[in-house]
């Protein structure tokens, strides 16, 4: 079993994606986003490399929640970590963000 890690560009940049969809869906779809993650979260714990490797930046995987948000995170098979590092609305210019 892996322990699961966040970032804190990771923590703020859901923070302000959830204050967002807030603003312009409702709480109701945010919960839902939340609630996907945390799935992820859980599937991850047993099988941290389920999710592709970035091809355009290999040491990050990644998954894409409801088909619109895109999070990276990293594996470190030796101390048992997955570590969520980014999460960005798929739309955005990914590779550029992450550079």
């Amino acid at each position: 079993m892996y322990r699961i890690e966040f970032d804190p560009f990771y923590e703020l940049e859901l923070e302000q994606i959830l204050i967002s969809i807030i603003a312009e869906y409702s709480v109701s779809f945010a919960e839902k986003v939340a609630a996907s993650l945390d799935a992820v979260i859980e599937q991850l714990k047993e099988y941290p490399k389920i999710y592709a490797v970035y091809a355009d930046i290999p040491i990050y995987r990644k998954c894409v929640i409801e088909h619109k948000y895109t999070v990276f995170y990293t594996v470190d098979d030796d101390k048992k970590i997955v570590r969520f590092v980014h999460i960005f609305p798929s739309i955005r210019d990914l590779p550029n963000l992450l550079n």
